[in-house]
């Protein structure tokens, strides 16, 4: 297998099963990975997605060696909460690498030793960059559409959301208007 898609441990190789769906995953967004209770990466697969400058060999690393500190630091703490808790997380978190922002679903779940004591975390982190970028491009178009328009819960018919151009045309606040 590619060893920049793909670094182990010295740990056994992975089952059939666990290679094909490897495969599966190999042109998809998304990263997975293991560290330890230091928080060191042990596995992980398809980093090379992240763009991270310097990342070969990543095995052994802490967020810190690869990311700018403030985005080390919240990383650090997401993954911290679910090695103390043992308690799974689902997020979504900003990523500054080579100077650009990119946006991750980060899912991290604690790893278990069969005495049942953490032996450190697995986690799935899926670019949304891309996504976010939508998102963004349709949130202005619908604030800044001359046109008065608004989103309702189809459901109660409670406004959700509504532009300026409404603001204006019927003379509410946006307050008023959500209320």
């Amino acid at each position: 297998m590619d060893t920049k898609r793909e670094e182990k441990s010295s740990q056994s190789l992975a089952p059939p099963q666990v290679d094909r769906l490897l495969a599966a995953l190999l042109d998809s967004p998304t990263i997975l990975f293991e560290q330890d209770t230091d928080l060191r990466f042990t596995w992980v697969y398809n980093y090379d997605l992240a763009d991270v400058p310097n990342a070969e060999p990543i095995l052994g690393k802490r967020d810190a060696d690869l990311v700018p500190d403030e985005d080390a630091q919240r990383l650090t703490q997401i993954k911290q909460q679910v090695l103390n808790s043992g308690i799974a997380t689902h997020q979504e978190v900003p990523v500054t690498l080579n100077g650009a922002i990119r946006y991750f679903d980060l899912i991290v779940k604690p790893r278990y030793e069969v005495d049942g004591t953490i032996s450190g975390i697995s986690g799935v982190a899926t670019d949304i960059t891309k996504h976010k970028q939508l998102e963004a491009q349709y949130q202005m178009l619908f604030d800044r559409n001359p046109n008065p328009m608004w989103i309702c819960d189809l459901a109660t018919l409670e406004f959700l959301e509504v532009n300026d151009a409404a603001l204006a045309l019927y003379g509410y606040s946006r307050s008023e208007f959500l209320a």
